[in-house]
């Protein structure tokens, strides 16, 4: 609602009605809000209209005037002088009045620039405490760019880490790559060893029967078939070289040692019987090179 200076009057007019004086406090107080500047205008001209609504009341002509005009007229300037003097107490008594309204007015304006003070003390309170508030926000949205910048410095080291450890993970993927198809060339060179090692076995086996059913055989066929199994020794001497080289070799793949090792074990099972059986062999031939001397003698 807006205030306006007839809501002002009215206001006044219905505080004079319950016998209370209409200063800028209490008008104020009723309306609830306002400038104290409109509502001291707004009362001088109220406090105007009242004095003039009660001059007219006054300066109304006696009505024994108004009948007895032809016959009073010569007492007419007596009369005027007593109004005049009337008038003249009347405007004194105004003046008195207004002086009092004046004296009330300024005591009204010290009691409103006393409340304005205090508003103002008030107000420079909260100032204060706004203030001391803002540097406070102010140290804190400090703190708080520090911290990101400090985060923000974190995030980047952490993603140039993050960009490493990828780097190096494609670099092992790659290896496990090339370590895995070496795996399975070292895989497939067992499986040759393994079936070249079962040929030389079954070789053995092969010449080991020949031997027993030559054994009354002229010593020349012994010495072949012992050149043969020197042959055969020679043979898997290489292989056991190539199985040393090729367990030097598994050693770079961790995955695969184990199986290396079975089948370098299983190797040394073979030639260790290998071994075994030519050192049985060597009696048989003994036998072999007997028998025919002592057909001879």
């Amino acid at each position: 609602m807006t205030i306006t200076v007839e809501l002002i009057h009215a206001t006044a007019d219905e505080l004079y009605s319950q016998g209370i004086k209409p200063t800028q406090i209490s008008v104020r107080k009723a309306l609830g809000k306002g400038s104290f500047s409109t509502i001291s205008e707004a009362l001088r001209s109220w406090r105007a209209e009242q004095e003039t609504v009660a001059e007219l009341a006054q300066v109304v002509l006696p009505q024994e005037i108004a009948e007895r005009a032809e016959t009073l007229v010569a007492q007419l300037w007596g009369m005027a002088q007593s109004i005049a003097n009337e008038k003249l107490a009347e405007e004194r008594e105004a003046l008195a009045t207004a002086r009092t309204n004046m004296d009330m007015e300024m005591a009204d304006m010290a009691e409103v620039v006393a409340m304005l003070e205090s508003e103002q003390a008030d107000m420079a309170e909260q100032v204060e405490r706004l203030e001391a508030k803002i540097k406070e926000l102010q140290a804190q949205r400090d703190g708080l760019q520090s911290e990101l910048a400090q985060s923000r410095t974190e995030c980047t080291n952490l993603n140039d880490k993050l960009t490493d450890r990828e780097k190096y993970t494609e670099e092992l993927e790659k290896r496990v790559i090339e370590l895995t198809g070496e795996n399975k060339g070292m895989i497939a060179e067992i499986a040759r060893l393994t079936s070249r090692n079962q040929f030389k076995n079954d070789e053995i086996k092969r010449l080991e029967a020949e031997l027993d059913k030559t054994t009354l055989l002229h010593q020349a066929q012994s010495e072949v078939a012992k050149k043969e199994l020197e042959a055969v020794r020679a043979e898997l001497s290489e292989a056991v070289k190539d199985n040393a080289k090729l367990q030097g070799k598994l050693e770079l793949s961790a995955d695969n040692q184990a199986k290396v090792d079975k089948t370098i074990e299983s190797q040394a099972d073979k030639i260790a019987e290998l071994t075994v059986m030519i050192a049985e062999l060597k009696p048989a031939r003994a036998k072999t090179t007997k028998k025919p001397t002592a057909k001879a003698e």
